[in-house]
């Protein structure tokens, strides 16, 4: 298949279309800033809230990834606007070009549309614009409804902080960033009160991957299978690579006097991975995964 992958750059992105061009399938990508010369890839700079440079882009893709997005939510809540052009209009962009073309649209989508709840939400739930907890998920929720009032054919994909190794370009993640602050002998604070359920993007790609091979369709979870506050996860990356967990400190994420508050979202991600036949990586098993590739590469240096 040939694909088009938005945001190629980004630290999802990346990972995506590196995993389509290894499994033979012929990509191009989007970037603005960084061109990263993905191997096996073609790269497009192109400004994703410009309809006509994205119409530009009109060509014979099977399918249109995208990825694009501006995704800081304290950002977001502050500057609402631009948070719109990025989230809502780029995505009509692409919704559009996917229109012209007769592609399939997938779109990476984020556990934010959904509001604070003790009850773990499958995709049967749907989520409203006016009880989206920031401007960062009520924009991301338009640009789902607009995907799906489009007309066409389309994979909606909901994820919740992605990790894993990211490129000396790209904003670290919560893991990264942690063994950063680790490894220069800082402790860490992490907050006790913000849950998530950790997406480990090479079980994303896998997915992606799969449910675009099998022609899936609709609204699917894809985050990782546990919820775990970010205490709790910090302390697992600690566990794993060797450090005390003492260093992670606890703390309130009141005392961070944050914009706008995080909301704790559980996605029940079972179905997606079910019907693609393909591995949730736990947490455990991410981090796993992420400290022998940091011991394969140090022995190879």
């Amino acid at each position: 298949m040939k694909i088009l992958i938005t945001g190629g750059s980004g630290f999802v992105g990346y990972r995506l279309c590196e995993k389509f061009a290894k499994e033979g399938h012929d990509v191009e990508y989007t970037y603005l800033k960084n061109d990263c010369k993905i191997e096996n890839a073609k790269g497009h700079r192109v400004d994703i809230t410009e309809a006509n440079a994205v119409m530009g882009l009109a060509g014979k893709y099977d399918v249109i990834v995208h990825s694009a997005a501006l995704a800081n939510v304290d950002y977001c809540q502050k500057n609402p606007e631009e948070a719109r052009a990025h989230n809502v209009e780029g995505t009509r962009n692409f919704a559009q070009l996917t229109k012209k073309i007769g592609a399939l649209l997938v779109y990476v989508s984020t556990a934010h549309v959904f509001p604070a709840s003790q009850k773990a939400y499958t995709e049967n739930d749907v989520p409203e614009p006016e009880f989206a907890p920031s401007v960062y998920g009520r924009t991301k929720l338009e640009g789902e409804i607009l995907v799906r009032q489009m007309g066409i054919g389309h994979l909606i994909l909901r994820i919740d902080q992605p990790y894993y190794w990211n490129n000396e370009w790209q904003k670290d993640n919560t893991v990264t960033r942690t063994l950063k602050k680790l490894a220069k002998g800082e402790k860490v604070t992490e907050v006790e009160d913000w849950m998530n359920c950790p997406t480990f993007v090479p079980s994303f790609c896998d997915l992606a991957l799969a449910l675009v091979g099998m022609g899936a369709q609709g609204v699917f979870h894809a985050c990782g299978p546990d919820y775990v506050s970010r205490l709790e996860w910090g302390k697992a990356v600690a566990r794993e690579f060797g450090y005390a967990q003492e260093r992670i400190l606890e703390i309130n994420s009141a005392s961070l006097n944050l914009p706008v508050a995080r909301p704790n979202v559980r996605l029940d991600s079972q179905r997606a991975y079910g019907i693609a036949k393909v591995k949730n990586a736990s947490i455990a098993e991410g981090l796993r995964i992420m400290r022998r590739e940091m011991e394969e590469n140090q022995a190879r240096r």
